[in-house]
């Protein structure tokens, strides 16, 4: 079943970081005002430090299979096998989000948003396989990629103006992960700018949805843009 999260690709919502800019006058001449750009895009990459030792221990599994085989230099042998098993299961299994990394670093959030969303949804149809990701996707990813795909979405309607759209993402997020502190930290961002969020994500917390310790993390809010690895 396919999860919408309500968004169609290449269509707007909101207001549009890409609109004509406005018009100022300086001595009585009409002029283009300054158009708003967009700050270079950051990439935070959360280690889970216990998926460190599953993956020396796949990686000293391969050394011994390739010891058993007869291999002269086990070592360089299970290291590579690694590296070529791990690029495999990317590019096969994690291809829209590493497009959507691809095309939200170049600014495209209109390319990037449908692949975000395409992430989560072949995640959330696998779960298992998100949820043991330290070993079929060989990564070291504290963040699963069904919450990163959700919260890259809610970065995305950020950067194109859309609080509302996100304000509602992020609100998804911390009821599908309860303790996704950065979603919740996202949320009190926007209520600093005048959205409901915090208020609507209060009424979630009264009606049973939220866990009180989420509710009471700082308002410290990190919002940028998430990489698996």
């Amino acid at each position: 079943m396919s999860m919408s999260n309500g968004r169609d690709a290449g269509q707007g919502r909101g207001r549009n970081a890409a609109s004509p800019a406005g018009y100022g006058t300086q001595s009585g001449a009409m002029r283009p005002a300054p158009e708003r750009r967009r700050p270079p895009m950051p990439v935070i990459h959360q280690i889970a430090w216990v998926s460190l030792f599953m993956q020396l221990l796949i990686v000293g599994i391969l050394i011994a299979v390739a010891t058993y085989y007869g291999s002269t230099m086990p070592i360089l042998t299970g290291t590579i096998a690694y590296l070529v098993l791990a690029t495999l299961i990317r590019l096969l299994l994690t291809s829209h989000q590493r497009r959507g990394m691809y095309y939200a670093r170049a600014g495209r959030l209109e390319l990037a948003i449908p692949e975000f969303q395409k992430s989560y949804e072949f995640f959330h149809r696998h779960p298992w396989l998100d949820e043991l990701r330290y070993i079929f996707l060989l990564s070291t990813s504290r963040v699963s990629y069904r919450e990163m795909g959700l919260l890259n979405l809610a970065y995305c309607d950020l950067w194109a103006d859309r609080g509302d759209d996100a304000v509602r993402t992020y609100l998804r997020t911390i009821e599908e992960f309860p303790n996704s502190g950065l979603a919740w930290t996202g949320i009190k961002l926007f209520q600093q700018g005048g959205y409901d969020g915090e208020r609507r994500a209060a009424a979630s917390i009264a009606a049973g949805r939220l866990p009180p310790s989420v509710a009471a993390q700082g308002t410290q809010a990190d919002v940028s843009i998430r990489e698996a690895r």
